[in-house]
């Protein structure tokens, strides 16, 4: 008979039925981790969507990655506060204590230009927010660039006319002398701190103008990328590859030119955002063109747009934010996608083209747009829209309501400069409208966001009633 177990006990329960706070801590209990799937998901967040950039959304386009934590995007961490914290810094540079609070002054001005829109998009703090910190440890080109340019901005910010000042021609002596020394190693030439600097001194250029030293930029920025092995390789650092975008397409923009990135070949031209599983022939995109048919890359784009209106609208109605992921990587697929697009022997789909751009870069500003008040410059825009106003046949009330939300845009995107003779009131009078309610009801059928168009539409329609 085998010995018993002087360890071994039994617990004697009541033969009693529990009571309902124990009947419910064992339910509790036994239905841990269980029913995961019935619980309601976020429908701003979208974990499936994936990275437009990385090619995660498209199978033709997904090339190989390969994946850093998310420690590694971040090697050093600023340091809690004790005494002076700067001089706890291993800077890679000397910076003079005085100028340390222009550096932190303009990197937050910066930030500006990188979290727009903060009203209904949420920014999360991370380590990629702080990621240039990295630099300013690791590479002496950062430090005299970052310094240079601090005090170019706030000099210009100031008032101050051309000369910049010794100190900041001073750094970007400095900066250019250790840029070359960084271009003569093979690594040191495509690291993302040498990458960043040379962003930093193409935005200068642009905003200063000087389009020979920014076009210099822009093409050796392209070229440093390239070498690395494109923008992917960046895997998911994703604030420099952001930023790589957004000065490629900040560029594209100011010069009216082709974004360097994704040529044909390399671009996804699926709906990144719509789901469905065909093309709808009865979109608003249709509506516009009126007999012709629209090329699906643009339905695709417009498709995109509706849908990310419709959720900033939702969010904003339940006190909630878009992800901010979700907000850049949409808004720069659907920038790189009209940039490269182009329909000079179509003038209505050019024209929707560049009314679709506008909209998106009103969303999602150029990078350097803080620093420049130059608008973007559309040269067949007023071609365009003559052509469309006296071509394009509006024999439907659906039609009409379409010119109607056209016209709205035009006059909110572009200020009335290029409308003036172009009477909203004319359209009133065919669709019969004669209250706000009315005219934002049908607007909100296309292209809007409640947030960044209705007051500035109500006091534009203030002024047009018959």
């Amino acid at each position: 008979m085998a010995r018993s177990d002087p360890h071994l006990f039994i617990i004697a329960t009541p033969l009693a039925q529990p009571d309902a706070t124990a009947r419910r801590n064992a339910r509790s209990y036994a239905m841990r981790g269980k029913n995961r799937g019935k619980r309601r998901k976020d429908p701003f967040k979208q974990p499936g969507v994936g990275s437009w950039i990385n090619g995660e959304c498209d199978t033709e386009c997904r090339q190989g990655l390969q994946i850093q934590s998310q420690e590694e995007a971040c090697s050093y961490r600023i340091p809690a506060r004790m005494g002076s914290a700067a001089a706890l810094v291993p800077f890679a540079g000397e910076i003079e204590p005085s100028q340390l609070p222009n550096v932190f002054k303009f990197f937050d001005a910066l930030e500006q230009t990188l979290y727009v829109n903060q009203s209904f998009v949420g920014v999360e703090s991370s380590p990629q927010k702080h990621i240039w910190f990295s630099y300013l440890c690791e590479s002496q080109t950062c430090v005299h660039t970052q310094l240079f340019v601090a005090l170019a901005y706030f000099h210009s910010m100031n008032g101050g006319d051309g000369d910049v000042g010794p100190v900041a021609t001073m750094h970007m002596t400095k900066a250019l002398h250790f840029l070359q020394q960084d271009l003569a190693r093979m690594d040191r030439a495509t690291t993302e701190a040498t990458i960043s600097a040379v962003i930093s001194l193409c935005m200068v250029a642009v905003v200063v103008g000087d389009t020979k030293a920014a076009e210099s930029h822009i093409r050796g920025f392209f070229q440093l990328v390239t070498m690395r092995g494109g923008l992917r390789s960046f895997g998911t650092h994703k604030s420099i590859q952001i930023k790589c975008c957004r000065l490629d397409l900040g560029y594209a923009m100011h010069t009216c030119a082709k974004p360097l990135f994704f040529t044909d070949g390399e671009i996804s031209w699926k709906s990144h955002l719509f789901k469905g599983t065909t093309l709808s022939r009865n979109t608003a995109m249709h509506l516009l063109c009126g007999k012709t048919n629209p090329d699906p890359r643009l339905v695709n784009v417009w498709l995109d747009l509706y849908e990310f209106s419709k959720a900033v609208n939702i969010a904003t109605q339940t006190g909630r934010t878009v992800e901010f992921e979700l907000f850049q990587e949409t808004m720069i697929s659907i920038q790189y996608r009209l940039l490269h697009l182009d329909y000079l022997d179509d003038k209505a789909q050019e024209l929707l083209r560049i009314v679709m751009l506008e909209y998106a870069t009103k969303i999602y500003p150029p990078l350097f747009s803080h620093f420049s008040t130059a608008p973007m410059r559309y040269p067949s825009l007023r071609g365009c829209l003559q052509y469309y106003l006296t071509t394009v046949e509006q024999s439907s009330n659906e039609q009409s309501k379409a010119l109607l939300w056209l016209i709205t845009t035009l006059k909110l995107l572009f200020l009335d400069d290029e409308l003036k003779g172009t009477q909203l009131s004319q359209i009133l009078q065919v669709l019969n409208l004669s209250s706000w309610d009315e005219v934002l009801a049908i607007l909100k059928g296309f292209l809007w966001i409640d947030v960044l168009h209705k007051e500035q539409a109500k006091a534009l329609f203030d002024k047009s009633w018959p």
